[in-house]
Parts: C-alpha cells; sequence; structure tokens
C-alpha cells in the first residue's frame, strides 16, 4: 500500500494515454550506482539554465539569442532525490511492465518540441538517466 500511495495516478494516466504523441530522449545516460550519472543529469539541466540567464551587457545585440530548454523526464514514483533525473524505466518500476509504449510516457508533447523549435527558436533538448542499468 505504500508503493501505491507513492504513484502519480492523474498524471500516469494522462501521459499512458498521450504516449503516441510524446518524444523520445535526445541523450540517455546509463550508469552504475554512485558513477556521476545524477551529476551528469544535474549539469545538464544547469547547462540550460545558465542558457536562458546570460545576456551580454554592454552593446546591444539585435540577434536573436538561442535559449537551451533541457526537458527532464517524468518519474512515476513521487521521490524527490530521483525527480527529474531519471524515468525508472530501465529498471523495471513500471509497475512490473516494461514496454516501448510506455518508455515514451516520460517525456515532452511533440507539440511541446515543436513550440519550442519552430516558434520559439529555442533548442530543444530532453535526457533520461538511469544509475542502475549495469546492475
Amino acid at each position: 500500500n505504500t508503493h501505491l500511495s507513492m504513484l502519480r495516478p492523474l498524471e500516469i494516466l494522462f501521459r499512458f494515454v498521450t504516449a503516441p504523441f510524446r518524444v523520445l530522449p535526445d541523450v540517455i545516460v546509463l550508469g552504475e550506482t554512485r558513477c556521476g550519472t545524477t551529476n551528469l543529469c544535474g549539469h545538464f539541466v544547469s547547462v540550460a539554465e545558465a542558457s536562458s540567464t546570460s545576456s551580454s551587457s554592454g552593446e546591444m545585440n539585435w540577434k536573436r539569442i538561442r535559449r537551451i530548454k533541457c526537458y527532464t523526464p517524468f518519474c512515476p514514483w513521487a521521490f524527490p532525490e530521483l525527480d527529474h533525473k531519471e524515468s525508472f524505466y530501465f529498471v523495471g518500476h513500471y509497475l512490473g511492465i516494461v514496454d516501448p509504449y510506455f518508455y515514451r510516457m516520460a517525456f515532452p508533447l511533440k507539440i511541446t518540441r515543436w513550440w519550442e523549435e519552430r516558434v520559439l527558436g529555442n533548442i530543444f533538448f530532453c535526457f533520461d538517466g538511469c544509475a542502475q542499468y549495469l546492475t
């Protein structure tokens, strides 16, 4: 019963229904526990945040600055330390179901990628990390 209280049922249901309309990650960070996957994933997010806050002081720059928009994976479990870092798909924590259909649930909608790249002119970047892939 404790495991079920850690789930996000409404978001899981919405993501399941919209899975065919979702992107796959650009990068998958695979590793082992205590080998730096969390640090690397945090670095991806911090580089994207730095690109959105950087501005040229001094002279006016009339060119459009392309920002990196980093989208982190959705985790079906409400686990604060690993939320926005890994989807837990590769370790089988999708209630014992490992199917490529369910993997798409962890990532943004295709229209989000289209909006970021085509309309806003940003660089869209999406990743998934797994610290137990080699176990």
